[in-house]
Protein backbone atom coordinates (compact mmCIF):
# COMPACT_ATOMS: atom_id res chain seq x y z
CA UNK A 1 0.00 0.00 0.00
CA UNK A 2 1.39 3.38 -0.97
CA UNK A 3 1.54 5.82 1.93
CA UNK A 4 0.09 9.29 1.57
CA UNK A 5 2.83 11.90 1.35
CA UNK A 6 2.71 14.26 4.32
CA UNK A 7 4.11 17.74 3.72
CA UNK A 8 3.89 19.32 7.19
CA UNK A 9 4.75 17.96 10.63
CA UNK A 10 4.48 19.37 14.14
CA UNK A 11 5.66 17.21 17.01
CA UNK A 12 7.96 16.68 19.95
CA UNK A 13 11.07 14.59 19.36
CA UNK A 14 13.49 13.04 21.86
CA UNK A 15 16.65 11.11 20.98
CA UNK A 16 18.51 8.49 23.03
CA UNK A 17 21.72 6.55 22.44
CA UNK A 18 21.35 2.82 23.14
CA UNK A 19 23.41 -0.31 22.92
CA UNK A 20 22.03 -3.18 20.85
CA UNK A 21 21.31 -5.08 24.07
CA UNK A 22 19.25 -2.17 25.39
CA UNK A 23 17.40 -2.01 22.07
CA UNK A 24 16.62 -5.72 22.33
CA UNK A 25 15.14 -5.22 25.80
CA UNK A 26 13.05 -2.27 24.63
CA UNK A 27 11.69 -4.14 21.62
CA UNK A 28 10.57 -6.93 23.92
CA UNK A 29 8.71 -4.48 26.14
CA UNK A 30 7.21 -2.66 23.12
CA UNK A 31 5.79 -5.78 21.50
CA UNK A 32 2.32 -5.52 23.09
CA UNK A 33 2.01 -1.79 22.45
CA UNK A 34 3.65 -1.06 19.11
CA UNK A 35 3.97 -2.57 15.64
CA UNK A 36 6.20 -1.88 12.63
CA UNK A 37 4.70 1.10 10.84
CA UNK A 38 3.82 1.29 7.14
CA UNK A 39 7.41 2.17 6.25
CA UNK A 40 9.01 -0.74 8.15
CA UNK A 41 12.72 -0.82 7.40
CA UNK A 42 14.21 1.92 5.24
CA UNK A 43 17.56 3.46 4.39
CA UNK A 44 17.25 7.20 4.93
CA UNK A 45 19.67 9.20 2.77
CA UNK A 46 20.20 12.90 3.44
CA UNK A 47 22.24 15.79 2.10
CA UNK A 48 22.47 18.62 4.61
CA UNK A 49 22.94 22.18 3.38
CA UNK A 50 24.87 24.86 5.24
CA UNK A 51 26.69 28.13 4.67
CA UNK A 52 30.37 28.39 3.82
CA UNK A 53 31.18 28.98 7.50
CA UNK A 54 28.77 26.28 8.80
CA UNK A 55 26.44 28.88 10.35
CA UNK A 56 23.42 26.57 10.66
CA UNK A 57 25.15 23.71 12.44
CA UNK A 58 27.06 26.10 14.71
CA UNK A 59 23.78 27.70 15.78
CA UNK A 60 22.24 24.28 16.35
CA UNK A 61 25.08 23.16 18.62
CA UNK A 62 24.48 26.24 20.79
CA UNK A 63 20.94 24.90 21.46
CA UNK A 64 19.05 28.16 20.87
CA UNK A 65 15.30 28.53 21.42
CA UNK A 66 14.85 28.63 17.64
CA UNK A 67 16.93 26.82 15.03
CA UNK A 68 16.45 25.61 11.47
CA UNK A 69 18.11 23.45 8.84
CA UNK A 70 17.72 22.50 5.20
CA UNK A 71 18.19 19.04 3.73
CA UNK A 72 17.34 16.86 0.76
CA UNK A 73 16.13 13.37 1.68
CA UNK A 74 15.40 10.14 -0.12
CA UNK A 75 14.32 6.73 1.09
CA UNK A 76 16.82 4.44 -0.53
CA UNK A 77 19.22 5.44 -3.29
CA UNK A 78 17.22 7.33 -5.96
CA UNK A 79 17.67 6.91 -9.68
CA UNK A 80 17.16 9.55 -12.36
CA UNK A 81 13.51 10.59 -12.38
CA UNK A 82 12.86 9.39 -8.82
CA UNK A 83 11.31 11.82 -6.36
CA UNK A 84 13.20 13.21 -3.36
CA UNK A 85 12.14 15.55 -0.56
CA UNK A 86 13.45 19.05 -0.01
CA UNK A 87 12.83 19.80 3.66
CA UNK A 88 13.07 22.71 6.06
CA UNK A 89 13.17 21.53 9.64
CA UNK A 90 12.74 24.01 12.47
CA UNK A 91 12.70 23.70 16.24
CA UNK A 92 11.11 26.33 18.42
CA UNK A 93 10.44 26.01 22.16
CA UNK A 94 11.17 22.26 21.97
CA UNK A 95 8.55 21.74 19.26
CA UNK A 96 9.79 20.43 15.90
CA UNK A 97 8.20 21.71 12.69
CA UNK A 98 9.01 20.12 9.34
CA UNK A 99 7.87 21.40 5.93
CA UNK A 100 8.77 19.59 2.73
CA UNK A 101 8.12 19.47 -0.98
CA UNK A 102 9.02 16.94 -3.67
CA UNK A 103 11.25 17.29 -6.71
CA UNK A 104 13.08 15.03 -9.16
CA UNK A 105 16.41 13.80 -7.76
CA UNK A 106 18.45 15.29 -10.59
CA UNK A 107 16.82 18.74 -10.11
CA UNK A 108 17.17 19.23 -6.35
CA UNK A 109 20.62 20.84 -6.36
CA UNK A 110 19.77 23.14 -9.28
CA UNK A 111 16.55 24.18 -7.57
CA UNK A 112 18.30 25.01 -4.29
CA UNK A 113 20.97 26.90 -6.24
CA UNK A 114 18.24 29.28 -7.43
CA UNK A 115 16.76 27.83 -10.63
CA UNK A 116 13.28 29.41 -10.54
CA UNK A 117 12.04 27.24 -13.42
CA UNK A 118 12.06 24.30 -11.00
CA UNK A 119 10.04 26.07 -8.30
CA UNK A 120 7.01 24.03 -7.13
CA UNK A 121 5.01 27.27 -6.90
CA UNK A 122 3.65 26.42 -3.44
CA UNK A 123 3.76 28.08 -0.04
CA UNK A 124 6.32 25.56 1.17
CA UNK A 125 8.37 26.17 -1.95
CA UNK A 126 8.28 29.90 -1.24
CA UNK A 127 9.54 29.26 2.30
CA UNK A 128 12.42 27.13 1.02
CA UNK A 129 13.35 29.76 -1.56
CA UNK A 130 13.28 32.52 1.08
CA UNK A 131 15.50 30.38 3.31
CA UNK A 132 18.01 30.11 0.45
CA UNK A 133 17.76 33.83 -0.26
CA UNK A 134 18.89 34.50 3.30
CA UNK A 135 21.48 31.76 3.82
CA UNK A 136 22.64 30.79 0.31
CA UNK A 137 23.32 27.32 1.73
CA UNK A 138 25.21 24.69 -0.25
CA UNK A 139 25.49 20.88 -0.02
CA UNK A 140 27.93 20.21 2.82
CA UNK A 141 27.56 16.67 4.16
CA UNK A 142 25.84 13.38 3.32
CA UNK A 143 24.37 11.31 6.17
CA UNK A 144 22.60 7.96 5.83
CA UNK A 145 21.31 5.35 8.27
CA UNK A 146 19.25 2.18 8.31
CA UNK A 147 15.98 2.85 10.15
CA UNK A 148 13.36 0.57 11.68
CA UNK A 149 10.15 2.40 12.56
CA UNK A 150 7.30 1.46 14.92
CA UNK A 151 3.87 3.00 15.56
CA UNK A 152 1.60 2.64 18.59
CA UNK A 153 -1.45 0.37 18.53
CA UNK A 154 -3.57 2.82 20.55
CA UNK A 155 -2.06 5.97 19.05
CA UNK A 156 -0.60 5.65 15.56
CA UNK A 157 0.94 9.13 15.90
CA UNK A 158 3.33 7.78 18.52
CA UNK A 159 6.40 6.82 16.48
CA UNK A 160 9.60 5.20 17.75
CA UNK A 161 12.50 4.71 15.36
CA UNK A 162 15.84 2.92 15.68
CA UNK A 163 18.73 4.07 13.48
CA UNK A 164 21.80 1.91 12.90
CA UNK A 165 24.90 2.07 10.69
CA UNK A 166 24.91 5.88 10.76
CA UNK A 167 27.45 6.98 8.16
CA UNK A 168 28.60 10.18 6.47
CA UNK A 169 30.75 11.63 3.72
CA UNK A 170 31.77 15.12 2.63
CA UNK A 171 32.26 14.31 -1.06
CA UNK A 172 30.01 12.90 -3.82
CA UNK A 173 27.16 15.00 -2.42
CA UNK A 174 24.53 13.52 -4.69
CA UNK A 175 21.89 11.10 -3.38
CA UNK A 176 22.16 9.10 -6.61
CA UNK A 177 25.83 8.26 -5.95
CA UNK A 178 24.99 5.59 -3.35
CA UNK A 179 24.57 5.24 0.42
CA UNK A 180 28.21 4.60 1.34
CA UNK A 181 30.13 6.57 3.94
CA UNK A 182 32.29 6.44 7.03
CA UNK A 183 30.66 5.14 10.23
CA UNK A 184 30.00 7.87 12.78
CA UNK A 185 29.33 5.65 15.82
CA UNK A 186 30.52 2.28 17.19
CA UNK A 187 28.83 -0.75 15.60
CA UNK A 188 27.03 -1.60 18.86
CA UNK A 189 25.31 1.80 19.00
CA UNK A 190 21.67 2.48 18.10
CA UNK A 191 20.01 5.89 17.97
CA UNK A 192 16.41 5.75 19.24
CA UNK A 193 14.03 8.61 18.52
CA UNK A 194 10.55 9.09 19.99
CA UNK A 195 8.16 11.34 18.05
CA UNK A 196 4.69 12.41 19.07
CA UNK A 197 2.38 15.44 18.88
CA UNK A 198 1.18 16.70 22.26
CA UNK A 199 2.22 18.56 25.36
CA UNK A 200 5.33 18.03 27.42
CA UNK A 201 3.17 16.52 30.18
CA UNK A 202 1.67 13.94 27.82
CA UNK A 203 5.08 12.96 26.47
CA UNK A 204 6.49 12.54 29.98
CA UNK A 205 3.55 10.28 30.83
CA UNK A 206 4.20 8.17 27.73
CA UNK A 207 7.90 7.78 28.58
CA UNK A 208 7.10 6.66 32.11
CA UNK A 209 4.39 4.24 30.93
CA UNK A 210 6.88 2.68 28.52
CA UNK A 211 9.39 2.20 31.31
CA UNK A 212 6.71 0.64 33.55
CA UNK A 213 5.55 -1.71 30.77
CA UNK A 214 9.13 -2.72 30.03
CA UNK A 215 9.84 -3.57 33.67
CA UNK A 216 6.62 -5.63 33.92
CA UNK A 217 7.24 -7.40 30.62
CA UNK A 218 10.71 -8.46 31.76
CA UNK A 219 9.36 -9.95 34.99
CA UNK A 220 10.57 -7.26 37.41
CA UNK A 221 7.21 -7.04 39.20
CA UNK A 222 8.56 -5.56 42.45
CA UNK A 223 10.51 -2.96 40.52
CA UNK A 224 7.39 -2.19 38.46
CA UNK A 225 5.29 -1.66 41.62
CA UNK A 226 7.90 0.67 43.12
CA UNK A 227 8.18 2.55 39.84
CA UNK A 228 4.38 2.81 39.61
CA UNK A 229 4.22 4.46 43.04
CA UNK A 230 6.99 6.88 42.10
CA UNK A 231 5.29 7.58 38.77
CA UNK A 232 1.92 8.24 40.44
CA UNK A 233 3.52 10.68 42.88
CA UNK A 234 5.35 12.38 40.03
CA UNK A 235 2.14 12.71 37.98
CA UNK A 236 0.39 14.17 41.03
CA UNK A 237 3.19 16.71 41.39
CA UNK A 238 2.98 17.61 37.69
CA UNK A 239 -0.75 18.26 37.97
CA UNK A 240 -0.30 20.23 41.21
CA UNK A 241 2.36 22.49 39.74
CA UNK A 242 0.81 22.48 36.23
CA UNK A 243 3.95 21.07 34.58
CA UNK A 244 3.57 21.11 30.77
CA UNK A 245 0.20 22.84 31.03
CA UNK A 246 -0.93 26.32 30.29
CA UNK A 247 -0.43 28.94 32.96
CA UNK A 248 -3.59 29.98 34.84
CA UNK A 249 -2.77 33.53 33.79
CA UNK A 250 -2.09 32.58 30.19
CA UNK A 251 -3.94 34.60 27.60
CA UNK A 252 -4.31 34.67 23.85
CA UNK A 253 -3.94 38.34 22.86
CA UNK A 254 -4.90 39.58 19.38
CA UNK A 255 -4.13 43.15 18.39
CA UNK A 256 -5.16 44.78 15.10
CA UNK A 257 -2.84 47.50 13.83
CA UNK A 258 -2.69 49.66 10.68
CA UNK A 259 -0.30 48.53 7.96
CA UNK A 260 2.02 51.50 8.36
CA UNK A 261 2.69 50.82 12.06
CA UNK A 262 6.01 49.00 12.63
CA UNK A 263 5.04 46.35 15.18
CA UNK A 264 8.58 45.23 16.03
CA UNK A 265 8.95 45.95 19.75
CA UNK A 266 6.17 48.55 19.84
CA UNK A 267 4.39 46.93 22.82
CA UNK A 268 7.45 45.62 24.67
CA UNK A 269 7.36 48.19 27.51
CA UNK A 270 3.64 47.53 28.05
CA UNK A 271 4.22 43.78 28.18
CA UNK A 272 7.06 44.30 30.65
CA UNK A 273 4.71 46.22 32.94
CA UNK A 274 1.73 43.84 32.90
CA UNK A 275 3.01 40.38 31.92
CA UNK A 276 5.60 37.84 33.02
CA UNK A 277 6.09 36.64 29.44
CA UNK A 278 4.93 37.64 25.97
CA UNK A 279 5.66 35.98 22.66
CA UNK A 280 4.51 36.95 19.18
CA UNK A 281 2.99 33.79 17.72
CA UNK A 282 1.66 34.94 14.37
CA UNK A 283 1.01 37.93 12.12
CA UNK A 284 -1.95 37.93 9.74
CA UNK A 285 -3.01 40.52 7.18
CA UNK A 286 -6.65 41.50 6.65
CA UNK A 287 -8.69 43.99 4.64
CA UNK A 288 -6.56 43.44 1.53
CA UNK A 289 -3.38 44.09 3.49
CA UNK A 290 -4.45 47.40 5.01
CA UNK A 291 -4.47 45.90 8.54
CA UNK A 292 -2.35 43.42 10.47
CA UNK A 293 -3.54 41.10 13.24
CA UNK A 294 -0.81 40.26 15.75
CA UNK A 295 -1.39 37.20 17.92
CA UNK A 296 0.59 37.00 21.17
CA UNK A 297 0.86 34.28 23.79
CA UNK A 298 1.12 36.15 27.10
CA UNK A 299 1.10 35.38 30.82
CA UNK A 300 -0.37 38.18 32.92
CA UNK A 301 0.98 39.17 36.32
CA UNK A 302 -2.60 39.26 37.67
CA UNK A 303 -5.52 36.84 37.38
CA UNK A 304 -7.70 39.34 35.53
CA UNK A 305 -7.03 41.48 32.48
CA UNK A 306 -6.27 45.02 33.73
CA UNK A 307 -8.23 47.74 31.94
CA UNK A 308 -5.12 49.93 32.00
CA UNK A 309 -3.26 47.21 30.06
CA UNK A 310 -5.81 47.33 27.23
CA UNK A 311 -6.00 51.12 27.32
CA UNK A 312 -2.25 51.47 26.83
CA UNK A 313 -2.40 49.13 23.84
CA UNK A 314 -5.40 51.04 22.41
CA UNK A 315 -3.36 54.23 22.56
CA UNK A 316 -0.78 52.75 20.22
CA UNK A 317 -2.89 50.68 17.83
CA UNK A 318 -5.23 53.51 16.83
CA UNK A 319 -8.07 52.05 18.93
CA UNK A 320 -8.51 49.16 16.52
CA UNK A 321 -9.74 45.77 17.70
CA UNK A 322 -8.10 44.08 20.70
CA UNK A 323 -9.17 40.62 21.87
CA UNK A 324 -7.74 39.05 25.03
CA UNK A 325 -9.04 35.63 26.08
CA UNK A 326 -7.92 32.51 27.90
CA UNK A 327 -5.66 30.06 26.09
CA UNK A 328 -7.65 27.11 24.77
CA UNK A 329 -6.28 23.75 25.94
CA UNK A 330 -7.59 20.20 25.61
CA UNK A 331 -9.02 20.52 29.14
CA UNK A 332 -11.12 23.59 28.18
CA UNK A 333 -12.36 22.36 24.80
Amino acid sequence: MEAKVQSSFKRYEEKYMLTMEQQKMLLKGMKEHMKPDIYGKTTNCNIYYDTDNWELIRKSIEKPVYKEKLRVRSYGVPKKGDTVFVEIKKKFDDVVYKRRTTIAAEDSEKYLAGDKTLSPGSQIGNEIEWFQKIYKAKPKVYIAYDRTSFAGFEDSELIITFDQNIRFREYSLDLRKGDFGKNMLPEDTVLMEIKIPGTAREITAIFMAMALGLATGMGYITLAIIFFIIMALFQLAMCTFNFGGASGNGRDLRITIPEDLDYEGIFDDIFQKYTTSARLESVKTSNLGTLYELRYDIALKSDSVPKAFLDEIRTRNGNLNIVCGRVQTKETL
